[in-house]
């Protein structure tokens, strides 16, 4: 029974920790996308420039976040816990994210093409360029693959207890 108590603590703990991850997942989302768009638009950069940047900022944000609120870490930042989180992030933000944006609108644009054309039956074509759709598109499957590999890669080796 006692083993079974200590399971299902660890089961609302982790429950309660997703919750919050996405939380932060999605203030950090609203904050990449928003730089990734605006590199694009007013500095005229590459989708993948305007990520490098974008995730960048929003890195910074996550780790912040997790470690006080969604993890609660109260340890100092050392420098193996901060090195950790900096590699899985970086691996996530330049060869997840930043991947699967390359692919999405410079290689395989045709998924991208097709929620265009969703966007254009929903009368919405005259709102959202093509480009803009193609890229985003992009930007949320990167910013999806991301996150499943952020969440567990925290929870199993940067913010351990």
């Amino acid at each position: 029974m006692a083993a079974e108590t200590k399971k299902q603590k660890e089961i609302i703990e982790t429950e309660k920790q997703v919750g919050k991850f996405s939380i932060v997942g999605a203030a950090n989302t609203v904050l990449d996308i928003s730089l990734f768009n605006f590199g694009i638009k007013f500095f005229s950069w590459l989708p993948w420039q305007a990520n490098v940047f974008s995730t960048s900022i929003a890195m910074a944000s996550s780790f912040y976040f997790n470690k006080k609120w969604t993890f609660k870490d109260k340890s100092s930042a050392d420098a193996l816990k901060l090195l950790k989180f900096i590699v899985f992030t970086l691996f996530s933000a330049y060869v997840i994210n930043t991947g699967m944006v390359y692919i999405l609108t410079s290689v395989f644009t045709t998924p991208g093409i097709w929620a265009y054309s969703i966007i254009q039956a929903l009368g919405l074509g005259g709102i959202f360029s093509q480009t803009f759709v193609i890229n985003n598109f992009a930007k949320c499957w990167g910013i999806a693959f991301a996150m499943v590999w952020n969440f567990i890669t925290y929870k199993k080796w940067v913010f351990t207890k």
